[in-house]
């Protein structure tokens, strides 16, 4: 069974919780972002010693939309 709820973050992530202690933090790839950038965020994001937020990877891997200026 899954449960959802929404908590804002004020990032490009979901929270995911089984348990009392099992979270998972999943990345949220917008669904416009090119193949390659994608992978590249989804790789940064996956790997085990990573600590960079959301909203940066998506920033470092040029995934994220810009706001024009």
């Amino acid at each position: 069974m899954v449960h959802i709820d929404s908590f804002p973050l004020g990032d490009d992530t979901v929270l995911i919780t089984r348990g009392d202690q099992d979270i998972f933090s999943l990345l949220v790839v917008p669904p416009d972002t090119a193949p390659e950038a994608a992978r590249v965020a989804m790789a940064q994001a996956g790997r085990a010693d990573n600590v960079t937020q959301a909203n940066q990877i998506l920033i470092d891997t040029r995934s994220a939309q810009v706001p024009p200026e």
